[in-house]
């Protein structure tokens, strides 16, 4: 909400509170990434939603948008070390590293 304050982002996290092993800052900074894409990128009234699930040994996060998605040819470049797509206009490379950190983890 600060960096985007008129965001519609709906929140739902479990009650329960579990502490798990990992690099806070970085998986901070991945989740923001993916609101911020979601945000940028869905082009739907419907708000963006951000909820965990809890099971015996993992704690997953899901960013929800209600846009179209994403190409399988495009994920897959999303999702490897080469840059995603050039730019028309100015020629800069795009590499999505939102997703490639998402994977990584």
């Amino acid at each position: 909400k600060r960096r985007i304050p008129d965001a519609n982002i709906k929140i739902t996290l479990p009650d329960e509170f579990v502490l798990v092993p990992m690099d806070a800052l970085l998986i901070e900074q991945v989740i923001i990434n993916l609101l911020e894409n979601a945000l940028k990128h869905s082009h739907s009234k419907k708000p963006i939603e951000l909820y965990a699930t809890i099971e015996p040994k993992t704690v997953t996060v899901y960013v929800k948008d209600y846009g179209i998605g994403i190409s399988n040819d495009k994920k897959m470049r999303y999702l490897s070390l080469i840059p995603a797509e050039t730019t028309a206009l100015t020629g800069t490379r795009v590499w999505a590293l939102g997703f490639l950190f998402a994977r990584l983890l």
